[in-house]
């Protein structure tokens, strides 16, 4: 059902009739409850998804259902990008007015799918798949109002990241 209602979200945006629900919630319970979410995902058997312990607990006033989905997609990216016994950490900052939402994982992306990695179904996981980052990128950017990105080299390893207003009512 979440895959069906997943997919409804993103053909909405794409056509420009999603509609935001706005509501307040703190960064750190819900960061919580979608990192306990994917602990039982197929893809988090053998791994470890942790809270950045500098974790800042942000009052938003967003859409947390959407927030919710885009950071289900860097989760379930982050965990098939790693190996057993690898950890994926969740961070959340506030730099001013903004707030961001972090996913690191120890992996690093070959420099030829980073150039494509917000493409519409752009996947280096086979037919069927691709949808996970571009949604990301759509959402956050053209209804929560933020901006969407990621690092990836050497020893630092892959950080996707959100950046968000604190409000959407500013």
């Amino acid at each position: 059902m979440d895959e069906i209602d997943s997919y409804t979200q993103l053909i909405q945006a794409e056509k420009g009739q999603l509609r935001l629900k706005l509501m307040e919630f703190g960064t750190l319970e819900l960061l919580e409850r979608i990192k306990n979410q994917y602990m039982g995902h197929e893809e988090a058997k053998g791994k470890v998804i942790e809270l950045d312990s500098r974790c800042e607990d942000v009052i938003m006033l967003s859409d947390a259902v959407i927030l919710s989905r885009i950071l289900g997609n860097m989760i379930k990216n982050a965990l098939e990008a790693i190996k057993d016994g690898e950890i994926v950490t969740l961070s959340c900052v506030k730099n001013g007015e903004k707030v961001r939402i972090s996913v690191q994982n120890p992996g690093v992306i070959p420099r030829e799918v980073q150039l494509q990695i917000f493409q519409r179904s752009f996947s280096t996981k086979g037919t069927g798949r691709g949808l996970g980052t571009y949604s990301i990128k759509l959402l956050s950017e053209e209804f929560l109002k933020g901006k969407a990105g990621f690092t990836s080299s050497g020893p630092e390893g892959t950080t996707f990241f959100v950046d968000y207003p604190v409000s959407l009512e500013q």
